[in-house]
């Protein structure tokens, strides 16, 4: 009720502008708006005073739906990582029947290891220096080699660092071959991209 609006009714009452009956009937339908707000608001509070057990019950269902979601989100991440390694896999080799669960484990540590360094120095020290002569590491190093200029590649080879470089891939090439006589079949591949690289050097050099 509207202190202003009480005060209004007093004085009329008071003054003779109004009946009892009018003064009663206009005083109840002042207090009504707030007797309907205060059942509102009773009424919110009843409904906000859930359960502990209910509130624990929903606080799991948004719990759940959130991890639902981001399930869903993983699992559509891996089908399509799935689809590409397997649409490259036929685009590198033009068949799917050799496909296995190695082919999914090399995509993935080359998408996790160290990047080859772009500088071709920086890269043939790292070759050399870490034994890191992964296919990744070795294809993209022979990229580089490509991109240069024919001066520029006979400039790298008279130096020292290159030579040891060269020396370094010849080494791995031979312990490739002490391998594939053990009988690791994976060496057969390590050695053919090696021997690879070492050719498009040698060819170069020429």
């Amino acid at each position: 009720m509207s202190a202003l609006q009480l005060r209004w009714i007093n004085y009329h009452f008071a003054h003779g502008n109004i009946s009892r009956e009018e003064f009663a009937s206009l005083r109840k339908r002042i207090a009504q708006p707030d007797q309907i707000q205060n059942v509102d608001s009773a009424q919110q509070r009843k409904v906000l005073r859930l359960h502990r057990q209910t509130r624990r019950v929903l606080a799991q269902i948004r719990v759940f739906k959130t991890v639902a979601k981001l399930a869903t989100y993983l699992l559509l991440v891996a089908a399509m990582s799935a689809a590409y390694i397997v649409a490259d896999h036929y685009r590198n080799t033009g068949s799917l029947s050799d496909i296995n669960l190695a082919v999914f484990e090399n995509y993935f540590v080359q998408a996790t290891q160290e990047p080859l360094p772009t500088d071709v120095q920086q890269a043939a020290q790292y070759l050399a220096e870490k034994s890191s002569w992964k296919d990744q590491h070795v294809q993209q190093f022979m990229m580089l080699w490509q991109s240069l200029e024919k001066s520029q590649q006979q400039k790298y080879q008279a130096q020292g660092w290159f030579q040891s470089f060269t020396l370094a891939l010849s080494l791995h090439i031979a312990d490739q071959r002490a391998l594939i006589k053990q009988g690791d079949k994976n060496a057969i591949k390590r050695q053919h991209t090696l021997v690879k690289l070492a050719e498009v050097i040698d060819r170069d050099a020429g």
